[in-house]
């Protein structure tokens, strides 16, 4: 089948608008997409589902790690917001600076 008359192909072309969101929105998803997960953890071991706890360890495993790259994010997004507003306190820098002369 043809790229142009596969259904396939055509909605993949289809360009969805993306949803706009904040960092302490997507903290709070990711939140609870942990809690959930820890919970089908639990459950799975309790029936000693041993593709259920692979699967639930495999996907705690992919959340946390997001949850470290968002938790990053949020720390650097404040730390870039104070070191504005010092920068909006303090005169501009010279270019004509002794330093940049030489």
């Amino acid at each position: 089948m043809k790229e142009s008359t596969n259904p396939y192909y055509s909605i993949l072309k289809i360009k969805k608008p993306r949803a706009k969101g904040t960092v302490s929105g997507a903290e709070i998803r990711i939140w609870r997409a942990i809690s959930a997960n820890v919970e089908r953890l639990d459950q799975a071991m309790m029936c000693r589902d041993d593709m259920g706890i692979h699967k639930a360890s495999f996907a705690l495993s992919q959340l946390l790690g997001t949850w470290l790259r968002l938790c990053q994010a949020s720390e650097l997004e404040a730390r870039v917001t104070i070191l504005e507003a010092k920068l909006e306190q303090q005169q501009p820098v010279s270019t004509t600076s002794r330093r940049l002369a030489r």
